[in-house]
């Protein structure tokens, strides 16, 4: 039993730091993949909202809108508004391209919205670039969205 547990403790570690890189400084493409398979899940709202410092900003670019904080970013989100549906039962969106510059903490993300239903519209699909720059804890500052919504 004891064995079994230092083993497991062992692990946990291993997992723990397996978000530094030599150096022990903070790696952030574990947070990328993981804010990318939260919203494209789009189920845990809550999860993905922790991703986010407190006061982060969010800004898109194409309709100007912008977002101050968490309570603004979920307010934008509102992803229990609206009742959102993906056709086809899909993921919210195809991941297309990921860069990440460890240095800069710093992501571009590219994809494409899959069509989707809200409001009783149908609306996408729309291609998207977006930019994520993250602080040394790991947590989202700054988002910006460049999402082709067309038609608008």
């Amino acid at each position: 039993m004891t064995r079994c547990f230092a083993i497991f403790i062992g692990l946990f570690l291993v997992g723990c730091k397996s978000t530094f890189d030599q150096n022990n400084t903070l790696t952030i493409k574990p947070q990328v993949e993981q804010f990318t398979s939260i919203y494209q899940a789009r189920v845990d709202f809550d999860a993905f909202l922790k991703l986010y410092a407190d006061s982060a900003q969010l800004e898109d670019l194409v309709y100007g809108h912008h977002a101050q904080g968490k309570s603004e970013i979920a307010s934008f989100y509102n992803w229990s508004g609206g009742n959102f549906k993906v056709v086809d039962d899909l993921k919210t969106f195809e991941l297309i391209n990921l860069l990440v510059d460890e240095q800069q903490r710093h992501a571009v993300i590219t994809g494409r919205f899959n069509e989707f239903i809200y409001h009783g519209q149908n609306l996408g699909p729309w291609r998207f670039v977006m930019t994520l720059q993250f602080n040394e804890k790991g947590l989202i500052t700054h988002q910006q969205d460049w999402i082709n919504y067309t038609p608008k």
